[in-house]
């Protein structure tokens, strides 16, 4: 559902991560219609369990391909864990990436890392959701984060001048 509400002209991209990552395509690819369904085929292929939860790796890879012309960086992390790096080395790095994307994430589940949950998305520019599976839909948290992310955002600080 999150995929196929993304809007037309975005590009989009898909990763699995653990204590691996996994890509769906090296770089963004357009929102047509054979993209989706690719992707929403391999979303659901992605094993839930890629073995701990090494969110730096993944992090890196999106911080370091290459920029669209046009677009704005989205990052949505899902996550059931703690981050195998330590909370503050994630968030460091969402912080010293600001401008360049926002971060939105959501903890599914008791033991998601509340620290790291809510510290990429604040340093991020995003909002942190928590979701808990037996009593609620992720795909409801994960579409108000949409359509949040889809509002325009003030990413860079702009100065004001006051003297008047």
């Amino acid at each position: 559902l999150f995929l196929r509400s993304l809007p037309p002209t975005c590009i989009f991209n898909v990763i699995g991560f653990g204590s691996i990552f996994e890509k769906l395509h090296d770089d963004s690819v357009a929102y047509n219609q054979q993209n989706l369904d690719n992707a929403t085929h391999y979303a659901r292929g992605v094993p839930a369990d890629l073995g701990g939860t090494s969110l730096i790796p993944p992090l890196d890879e999106i911080y370091n391909s290459t920029h669209q012309p046009g677009f704005l960086k989205q990052i949505f992390v899902l996550t059931d864990g703690q981050n195998d790096e330590g909370a503050d080395a994630a968030i460091k790095l969402v912080a010293s990436k600001k401008g360049f994307a926002r971060v939105f994430s959501l903890g599914i589940g008791g033991d998601a890392d509340r620290q790291l949950i809510e510290g990429i998305a604040s340093e991020g520019g995003g909002v942190a959701e928590y979701v808990q599976p037996s009593t609620e839909k992720i795909e409801t948290k994960v579409l108000e984060q949409l359509k949040i992310a889809l509002r325009p955002s003030l990413l860079k600080a702009v100065p004001l001048d006051t003297t008047n």
